[in-house]
């Protein structure tokens, strides 16, 4: 048997479920329970919300605006983004419509379908000149950013605008409360005690 000295990663997946499992037990647990009572339920939800519907959403959920718009603003808007006297190649990737565009026969984004897309090439090729970010550029993607970036294109390069950029609506509201919230919550609340 051969031990490993290294490290173990703990993926995102992992600080989620751990997460959720403090907010569990914290809220389900009397203070007064002893401390091998406490690691006996951790690991009885760890295991049950590992196998559940919850923990694979917990998981697997990957959120444009909160896991890959930070990548692409840190690491490509520099020379694709906004700023015309910057942007390399005529690109742009802070528009859905310039990076999900066809250009020369080749899609840039190519969502489903990460092999075929040259986001994804350019970020896992193995030339240095054809590498993105370019080395001299002092940006790098980590391996974690470039799963990211594979996943979500793999799950369909789901692309969100910003939510400054989208229409207000107003709520539907149910005719059975009245019209007013306050009236509404008291009459229907049970009592807590």
């Amino acid at each position: 048997m051969i031990l490993s000295l290294q490290k173990p990663t703990i993926s995102n997946r992992d600080t989620r479920l751990r997460k959720t499992f403090h907010i569990l037990v914290s809220e389900c647990i009397s203070p007064f329970a002893g401390a091998g009572y406490i690691h006996s339920l951790y690991v009885v939800l760890l295991l049950t919300l590992a196998a559940s519907p919850l923990g694979q959403v917990l998981a697997d959920e990957i959120d444009f605006d909160r896991d890959i718009q930070p990548i692409l603003s840190d690491k490509c808007y520099a020379c694709h983004g906004p700023d015309e006297k910057q942007r390399k190649a005529n690109l742009r990737l802070d528009l859905k419509a310039s990076a999900l565009a066809k250009r020369d026969g080749y899609l840039i984004i190519s969502p489903g379908q990460p092999s075929q897309s040259q986001l994804y090439q350019r970020i896992t090729a193995d030339l240095e000149q054809d590498l993105m970010p370019p080395p001299h550029s002092e940006r790098s993607l980590s391996p974690k950013e470039v799963n990211l970036l594979k996943r979500w294109i793999e799950e369909g390069a789901e692309w969100k605008e910003h939510w400054s950029f989208k229409s207000i609506q107003r709520p539907e509201i149910s005719s059975d409360w009245g019209g007013h919230p306050i009236p509404f919550i008291f009459t229907n609340l049970t009592p807590l005690f």
